[in-house]
């Protein structure tokens, strides 16, 4: 079991730190999060753009009423994104400078004026821990 801790704050306004990790068979397939409007079970076929990470309501919302900041791949990794993250998710539609992502989960730290309105940090700042075992 081995875990790693990562961590990094926006050098400057409208920076929003943002990781992506790949969604594909060969990787496994992707878990967790909870209620997801028009998700299946594994997050390998969902499809949303960038959304804050709170509850609502899935008919309306993209999230439910029930979440976790806890994702769980079948080969074994998992990933917890930090209570003090202003943490928004995307699967599928992150962008990046250089192009577009494809089918990506990704974790993006970014203060806005409905969610997260009350900041921890000054600036954006991302914080989760990755975990690797043969067992999860």
């Amino acid at each position: 079991n081995r875990c790693y801790t990562l961590k990094w704050q926006a050098l400057g306004e409208g920076v929003f730190p943002t990781d992506c990790f790949e969604l594909s068979r060969d990787g496994g397939l992707w878990f967790g999060g909870g209620l997801t409007k028009n998700a299946d079970w594994n997050l390998n076929t969902a499809n949303f753009s960038f959304a804050p990470f709170i509850t609502g309501d899935s008919k309306v919302y993209q999230f439910g009423n029930a979440l976790k900041r806890y994702f769980l791949n079948s080969r074994g990794v998992a990933i917890e994104v930090s209570d003090k993250t202003p943490f928004h998710l995307s699967i599928k539609q992150g962008t990046k400078q250089n192009g577009a992502y494809d089918n990506t989960l990704c974790i993006r730290a970014a203060n806005d004026e409905f969610a997260f309105v009350n900041k921890l940090t000054p600036l954006p700042e991302l914080e989760y821990k990755v975990c690797i075992a043969e067992d999860m």
